[in-house]
């Protein structure tokens, strides 16, 4: 006895696309009109074109988000760099006017400006299309912001994937395919750096899931 056709879009056509051969085989057997058969066949052709398609421009569009994020962290980075070295400068030159004419903020005093809480209760929601929402808590005076990093099975060491200043992040970069990945978040407030715990999820085969909502 067969099964019915599935009510999403992919598993209606790989089902379809088991019994063509068949119901153009047996058309007038089965009560068909072979010209039918025959658009459906065309139809079918068109929709796993259309698939590989768009699977095609999810992978471009989240290689696309890697390279992005990758660039603006590195540029990110070295800003830092620099306005430390505004501030190193300015400190030992001890003139007001390098703040004023690099626009960025002044030194905090030694012990003036705590550092940011270490970033707990990190929670990991699995979305549509292989995203992931990861949200967490912790404290921090005025301009702490938090980096996120990602490992994935097979990396040794965790890559820099976003930094927000809000406790909220989600994930559209992960490789198809992929079936868990580790994140950490840490929090930063000028030079001062504190690491944050590491949060396994597990994301279930293939990577394709349809809006599940949980975590490992």
């Amino acid at each position: 006895m067969g099964t019915n056709m599935p009510a999403k879009r992919g598993p209606a056509i790989d089902w379809i696309n088991q019994r063509l051969d068949m119901w153009t085989a047996n058309a007038a057997a089965i009560g068909l009109d072979p010209t039918d058969v025959a658009t459906l066949t065309a139809l079918t052709g068109t929709a796993k074109t259309a698939r590989t398609h768009a699977q095609t421009l999810r992978n471009n569009a989240k290689s696309g988000t890697v390279a992005w994020y990758a660039a603006a962290d590195e540029a990110m980075d070295k800003a830092r760099d620099l306005i430390l070295e505004i501030k190193s400068f300015a400190a030992s030159s001890d003139d007001p006017q390098v703040y004023v004419l690099a626009d960025v903020s002044p030194r905090s005093a030694q012990g003036e400006t705590p550092a940011p809480d270490v970033p707990s209760v990190i929670r990991a929601e699995l979305l549509d299309q292989g995203r992931v929402r990861l949200t967490w808590k912790g404290k921090g005076p005025r301009g702490t912001f938090y980096i996120v990093k990602r490992r994935l099975p097979g990396e040794s060491t965790f890559t820099v994937i976003a930094t927000v200043t809000d406790k909220v992040f989600t994930d559209e970069s992960l490789p198809y395919g992929v079936d868990k990945v580790v994140y950490a978040i840490d929090a930063q407030q000028t030079d001062k750096l504190v690491y944050g715990p590491e949060k396994n999820v597990q994301l279930g085969v293939g990577n394709n899931q349809q809006g599940q909502q949980g975590a490992a």
